[in-house]
């Protein structure tokens, strides 16, 4: 967003009114502690006080992302909003799932799984369109909470209620790193060689054979020890 969303004259005509704080998980570590930084590139969108109005996760083009501030800042979508919407519509699923996006990139994530539950207990055939991704973001808010066991778990039911989900790839390779993240070697040798043998033109195939291979050599070096 760097070179195409910040210098568009939309985007440079509203940072004139507000504060944008771009977060990077690397360089902003203690920022992204103190503000919950769940996912990047994340856009804070702050009053000139420094008070947060809100937030935007992800890459937005120009057009989408002033659109979006302009909502924030008319109080439209923002999680203040949201909530209230919540409390008068309490049987809105596609509310319950904006709510919980809300939460799980907030680090909320008790509000984030009790979001995301609703929508998989009230959509099982995935009505809404977005069932799916709440079964996958249920899983996500256990790996982010490095509950990786927990996680494994969701990821793995994730894709069998929704196996035809695009989003299948994405729980297949959680299921690898969450394998890799608790140390199962083996398992997660075996979970990456899946992936590849199911998606060989998959987005992440780069990363699963790089990390195949050096999870190969590290259990041969635990072996010969």
């Amino acid at each position: 967003m760097d070179k195409e969303t910040y210098p568009d004259q939309r985007v440079v005509v509203l940072s004139k009114k507000l504060i944008f704080a771009k977060v990077n998980g690397k360089e902003d570590t203690l920022l992204a502690q103190k503000y919950s930084i769940g996912g990047y590139p994340t856009a804070m969108i702050a009053n000139a006080d420094g008070s947060e109005i809100d937030r935007i996760v992800g890459y937005y083009p120009a057009d989408e992302f002033t659109g979006t501030v302009k909502d924030y800042l008319a109080g439209r979508n923002t999680l203040a909003d949201l909530e209230k919407q919540a409390l008068k519509n309490p049987d809105d699923l596609l509310l319950a799932f904006k709510l919980g996006d809300k939460y799980l990139w907030r680090g909320e994530y008790d509000g984030a799984e009790a979001a995301f539950r609703k929508v998989l207990e009230n959509d099982k055939e995935n009505k809404t369109g977005k069932a799916d991704t709440a079964a996958h973001y249920l899983a996500l808010a256990a790996y982010r909470q490095k509950d990786y066991a927990e996680a494994i778990s969701r990821f793995i039911k994730a894709k069998e209620i929704f196996p035809q989900s695009p989003l299948s790839p994405d729980n297949d390779i959680y299921v690898a790193i969450g394998y890799e993240k608790s140390g199962e070697i083996q398992k997660a040798i075996e979970s990456y060689q899946k992936y590849l043998d199911t998606y060989p033109e998959g987005e992440d195939r780069d990363y699963a054979q790089e990390h195949i291979d050096k999870l190969k050599g590290q259990d041969s070096s635990s072996e010969k020890k």
